[in-house]
């Protein structure tokens, strides 16, 4: 009789990951996908097991930021609060290789801001008459067009008024502004009709649906 023996010997395997980022506009939905590889071609990853983030959710909110989702195959969804610009918080994404063994990996977002704009207007009558000027707004991209029900004017203290007095350099009251939301244009209607000469400018503002905000102005001026 004679004995020996076997020993096995075992290897760790241990999957690794990349992380992964990605970049758009303002209120534009944002998705990214980090790469997760096998420690060993034997032992692939788990397509079975769905990924998680690493709290072992699918969906996380961040106040003021947005909503990540993350799908089976470990791609994240952002869609961002609308307010929100700048990079994100990152998130942790995590999958299991066919042995059971996690890797994980982050994801981040950055948002860059959308910006609108504005030309303002300009008019002159003679002493008396009603003036008009047509402000402009533009988007600063077609995701976030201009939201008309916000145009507004703005009055001495900044705050929204649907009409604001309108006066001289010297501070007396001269006559009235109004806007159209839907077209822009801003009338002034002359209460004092002896005065001739400079107004003060009305600010008028508006907002595109992510809520940023622009500001203009009209200025009329009155010949005698």
């Amino acid at each position: 009789v004679a004995e020996t023996t076997y020993t096995p010997k075992i290897t760790p395997v241990v999957p690794t990951a990349d992380p992964a980022t990605s970049t758009d506009i303002q209120g534009k939905t944002q998705t990214g996908t980090p790469s997760f590889k096998p420690g060993n071609p034997a032992i692939p990853m788990d397509d079975d097991v769905p990924a998680t983030f690493d709290d072992g959710s699918t969906t996380k909110t961040v106040d003021g930021v947005g909503t990540y989702t993350v799908a089976a195959d470990g791609t994240v969804t952002f869609v961002p609060e609308k307010s929100f610009t700048g990079t994100a918080p990152a998130v942790t994404v995590v999958r299991e290789d066919m042995n059971g063994t996690k890797a994980s990996a982050t994801y981040t977002p950055t948002v860059t801001p959308v910006t609108p704009t504005a030309t303002p207007a300009e008019s002159e009558a003679p002493q008396g008459l009603v003036q008009t000027g047509t402000v402009t707004f533009t988007e600063g991209d077609e995701v976030a067009p201009i939201n008309k029900d916000s145009i507004t004017l703005l009055d001495e203290n900044g705050q929204q008024a649907a009409s604001v007095e309108a006066k001289s350099p010297a501070g007396d009251v001269i006559g009235t502004y109004t806007v159209d939301k839907d077209t822009g244009v801003v009338t002034f209607t002359p209460t004092d009709k002896s005065y001739s000469g400079d107004v003060v400018p009305v600010k008028v503002q508006a907002a595109d649906t992510n809520g940023t905000t622009v500001e203009t102005t009209y200025t009329p001026k009155i010949t005698p």
